[in-house]
């Protein structure tokens, strides 16, 4: 059985494994008990109400009350103990974060693909003062995921006392750094002084140890990349080894050939292609069913067209069109091919590496190069 770690946080868990990270609801019933309660008071108040001829306006008034609190109170049972706002998936590659409604689970759901999201921070208030200059009580730490656009995804909440503050950020610490690790990024952590002044109205603690700043990630505008510390705890050792491979392929390559470009800039062809030109390697973009530039480039009908054997063939096609892309970067004398999230195909990867080709399935080469940026 895979071995599972489990980190409370504000009224959530975050339950990470080998294969995912859920943040789901800790269990405690006290909101849709209460909502229960209400509806089936209202639904007595009805009955008695019919019994004894009662107002109308007071029965119409139970019975809308009993109509959105019952299922509501359903609903939150079972958000309860099978529901998850946060599932963070090695298989899927993304982050699926459901928005929720009345803290029930259910409304729209966000997917963020891995090859998305820039870096995850943690951020707090340890140094936000209320009206009157003082600090306040409790201290609220935030696992944000921060997409190569900006947009900030919140991943998980805790809330603590300040005196147990460290014990808060130690947790988001620990959560941020295992979904770094799942996802191929970097990580911005939080970390507080040893000591914590337990005011900021004594100068002799601040002068001995001075708090450090806190802020809150902001909403927009761009920020410097931060110092990078993706962990990759939670990591089996074939996969580690798997990973390792896959980013020194990243590390010695120079050109790279794009085979099944799409013009859409909607596609994931479309925009690895333009993240690896702007990380400075020379791309050739490859497909036969493309008259048209893309990305200002011309569009080859093959590798063996390219005016130079590439070092990796990255491959966006289905898993049966594998075969005859292999034999092609192949008879081009290329030094790898490189198989896309989701895209398996042992048969050609076998005819690859008995010609000598290196050969990688079911990754994303802007996921290991963001890997390979982390780990400097």
């Amino acid at each position: 059985m895979a071995e599972v770690e489990r980190i409370p946080l504000q009224r959530t868990v975050a339950v990470v494994t080998d294969g995912s990270i859920v943040v789901r609801p800790s269990g405690r019933l006290i909101v849709p008990l209460i909502q229960a309660a209400i509806a089936v008071g209202a639904v007595a108040l009805i009955i008695q109400l019919l019994d004894g001829g009662g107002s109308l306006i007071v029965m119409v008034i139970a019975l809308l009350v009993a109509m959105m609190l019952g299922p509501a109170a359903v609903l939150g049972l079972v958000y309860n103990f099978f529901g998850s706002s946060v599932t963070v998936d090695r298989k899927k590659q993304s982050v699926t974060v459901q928005q929720g409604f009345l803290g029930l689970g259910i409304g729209t759901a966000e997917l963020v693909p891995f090859w998305r999201i820039a870096r995850i921070e943690v951020a707090g208030d340890y140094e936000d003062e209320l009206s009157g200059g003082e600090l306040q009580d409790l201290v609220q730490w935030e696992v944000l995921a921060v997409k190569d656009n900006d947009k900030i995804v919140p991943i998980a909440t805790a809330i603590s006392p300040r005196p147990l503050a460290e014990d808060g950020l130690d947790r988001v610490n620990r959560l941020a750094r295992a979904v770094a690790a799942m996802a191929g990024c970097a990580v911005r952590e939080s970390a507080l002084s040893e000591s914590l002044p337990e005011s900021r109205g004594d100068p002799s603690q601040e002068d001995e140890q001075p708090l450090p700043r806190r802020r809150r990630v902001e909403r927009a505008g761009r920020r410097p990349p931060p110092a990078a510390d993706a962990s990759r705890a939670g990591t089996s050792d074939g996969e580690e080894a798997r990973m390792d491979a896959a980013v020194e392929l990243m590390r010695d390559a120079r050109s790279i050939a794009v085979v099944g470009v799409s013009a859409n800039p909607a596609r994931d062809s479309h925009d690895v292609a333009a993240y690896l030109i702007d990380a400075g390697y020379e791309v050739y973009l490859v497909n036969p069913t493309v008259d048209e530039e893309v990305l200002g480039r011309r569009v080859y009908d093959s590798v063996q067209e390219l005016p130079e054997a590439v070092d990796i063939v990255d491959v966006f096609r289905r898993s049966e069109h594998v075969p005859p892309v292999v034999d092609d970067a192949i008879a081009a004398g290329a030094k790898a091919v490189w198989l896309q999230l989701e895209i398996v195909h042992e048969e050609a990867a076998e005819r690859a590496r008995a010609a000598g080709l290196a050969m990688v399935m079911d990754r994303c080469t802007k996921i290991e190069h963001r890997r390979l940026i982390a780990e400097g």
